[in-house]
């Protein structure tokens, strides 16, 4: 386990540049009249210390941690745009296309649409 070296504030900003490395060796707690700030880490800390949080979080708030983490990995501007459109339009002008060519919800037709 990392060991903790506390740096004042103002010393931390005069050498910033730094603070990733020396991060990498031990974890930083950045001080401001004796009281803690901030914590500057590495990203493999960092890691280790949410996988212990969500290891200890129920199976079902677990899951939809990551489930949203797959989620905001999978987003782009075209999926924000689709869903926007489906937010805000009403659901007969969506099934009849007129969300746009790149509507997240197809038309529906003969047996599909219960006809």
């Amino acid at each position: 386990m990392a060991h903790v070296i506390q740096i004042e504030s103002t010393r931390a900003k005069a050498g910033f540049s730094r603070l990733p490395s020396e991060a990498a060796v031990n974890d930083l707690a950045i001080t401001k009249h004796g009281a803690i700030e901030a914590y500057v880490l590495s990203p493999s800390r960092y890691r280790r210390l949410i996988a212990l949080d969500l290891a200890g979080a129920e199976p079902l708030q677990r899951l939809e941690a990551e489930f949203h983490e797959l989620v905001a990995g999978m987003q782009t501007p075209e999926h924000a745009a689709a869903a926007d459109r489906l937010a805000t339009d009403s659901l007969e002008n969506i099934l009849a296309g007129g969300a746009g060519p790149n509507a997240a919800v197809p038309k529906r037709s003969g047996r599909a649409a219960g006809r």
